[in-house]
């Protein structure tokens, strides 16, 4: 009779939610500063760092998204 246990390999899949979360929090805060230190030419301060806060938000949860797509990818080789 063998006793021995079966080996599996374990597969451990990163956090997508974390790597969106994380890629929008960076990009929230960059296009903060960028619009807080550049010149805002015909729109309020206030308006140029929320709408450089939105774009830059979106850009960084789209490239942290590809950062999990890619760490999924190296885990499974």
């Amino acid at each position: 009779m063998n006793t021995e246990p079966d080996r599996r390999k374990v597969y451990r899949s990163p956090n997508i939610v974390a790597f969106l979360v994380t890629g929008a929090v960076v990009g929230i805060i960059l296009g903060a500063i960028i619009g807080a230190s550049g010149d805002s030419g015909n729109y309020t301060d206030w308006s140029a760092i929320g709408y450089l806060a939105v774009v830059f938000g979106s850009i960084g949860a789209l490239l942290g998204g590809l950062a999990a797509v890619a760490a999924d990818w190296w885990a499974h080789r």
